[in-house]
C-alpha cells in the first residue's frame, strides 16, 4: 500500500488525434482532448492538418481539458520555423486555475516567437485573436 504522501503518476489518456478546424472568424481551433501529452509528433500532426485546411498564417486557439502536459520536444517543435511560418498568434483556453498559472510561467520563461496569451473562455480568446487575422 502506498503511503499518503507517495508520488503517484497522473494517468494519461491514450493518444488521440487532435481535432483541427477553421472557424468562420478566420481563427484555427485545435482541440487536444482530455489530458493530452503534447509531443513533437502531435505538433507535426496539427501542422499537417493546419496546412491542409489553410495555407496562409492564422491565429490559433488551443483547447484541452483535464491536465495537459507537453514534452520538451513538443515545446521546441511548437516554436520551430515550420510552425512560426503558419502562426500569427496563439491563445490557450483552460478553465483550470492551476493550468493557467503553469501556462503563464511557460509563456514567461519560454515565450514563443509569436504573441500568446491564456484565457478562461474561447470567446475571450477569439476576441483577442481577431487582431491577428490576416485578411
Amino acid at each position: 500500500m502506498k503511503g499518503l504522501f507517495s508520488r503517484q503518476e497522473t494517468p494519461r489518456s491514450t493518444y488521440t488525434e487532435p481535432e483541427v478546424w477553421l472557424g468562420e472568424d478566420g481563427i484555427l481551433r485545435v482541440d487536444y482532448g482530455d489530458s493530452p501529452c503534447i509531443d513533437a509528433k502531435m505538433i507535426e500532426t496539427v501542422r499537417q492538418k493546419h496546412i491542409r485546411i489553410v495555407q496562409h498564417p492564422v491565429p490559433v486557439i488551443f483547447l484541452a481539458t483535464g491536465r495537459p502536459m507537453s514534452t520538451s520536444e513538443g515545446r521546441q517543435a511548437a516554436q520551430s520555423p515550420d510552425i512560426c511560418s503558419i502562426t500569427t498568434a496563439i491563445a490557450f483556453v483552460t478553465q483550470s486555475w492551476y493550468i493557467q498559472k503553469l501556462l503563464d510561467l511557460y509563456l514567461t520563461f519560454e515565450a514563443p516567437p509569436y504573441p500568446a496569451f491564456v484565457f478562461r473562455s474561447e470567446e475571450d480568446a477569439a476576441d483577442w485573436l481577431k487582431r491577428y487575422v490576416i485578411s
